[in-house]
């Protein structure tokens, strides 16, 4: 299993995407984002394929690495409602880059049962980590938005658009429909402060914009989703 350490050029002074799995995403024009640099979050990949989200980040949590290794006629894995419209390897042979973030134990595992079309990055664990800009190829963070926006970072975005990072509950469990449990409400506060970290310690060059009508994120500055798009985009 590959490890990752991404480069700083790749998408240097560019802008780009980090889409988060939140309702308000629901009957989002997924098309609008063909063509630029987009991170996803956890499924978002596997939902709509490399051509609009040509990186996936997934965390070290066995459900969303049990469905990033999940072969079609295979039972689906315990948390999942649908299945996704493209599995792991289908997702990287069509070019897209699939990227755990593993700590050793879970990166182990993956490279004993052979998963070697995923390219893992680093974590590093405890109170003190959660919350920093990545170096390297250790992408910190307590959730998937913030690690993915660590990602974009690093590999030198000068301007990251947040899109999906909504910070709450509202009617169903994600904007995907892959995963049934939904997030209970007290993560949300810890995530924020991983948000929070990052906007403090941000490069000075460097900007990240919330594009939401219903984001609680307040860290960042925040534009509504047909500002940023252009009338005819909307949410929700």
């Amino acid at each position: 299993m590959p490890r990752w350490t991404p480069d700083p050029t790749t998408w240097q002074g560019a802008d780009a995407y980090v889409v988060g799995g939140g309702e308000s995403l629901s009957s989002f024009d997924w098309l609008v984002l063909r063509g630029k640099r987009v991170i996803g979050c956890n499924s978002i990949g596997l939902k709509h394929g490399p051509e609009l989200v040509p990186i996936t980040l997934f965390l070290d949590c066995p459900w969303f690495a049990d469905l990033a290794c999940w072969r079609r006629g295979e039972p689906l894995p315990q948390h999942c409602t649908e299945e996704p419209r493209w599995t792991g390897r289908e997702y990287v042979a069509a070019g897209g880059r699939l990227v755990g973030r593993f700590d050793r134990y879970e990166r182990e595992r993956f490279e004993a049962e052979g998963h070697d079309w995923v390219c893992t990055v680093g974590v590093q664990h405890g109170h003190e980590s959660v919350g920093k800009l990545g170096t390297g190829d250790l992408l910190y963070g307590n959730n998937a938005g913030a690690a993915a926006l660590n990602l974009a970072l690093s590999l030198g975005a000068r301007r990251v658009f947040l899109l999906g990072i909504d910070l709450q509950m509202l009617e169903r469990p994600n904007s995907h429909g892959i995963r049934r449990e939904r997030v209970k409400p007290a993560p949300y506060k810890r995530f924020a402060r991983s948000f929070e970290a990052i906007a403090k310690a941000l490069p000075a060059g460097r900007e990240v914009v919330n594009v939401s009508d219903v984001s609680r994120l307040t860290c960042f500055p925040r534009v509504s989703v047909a500002e940023h798009f252009g009338v005819g985009v909307a949410c929700g």
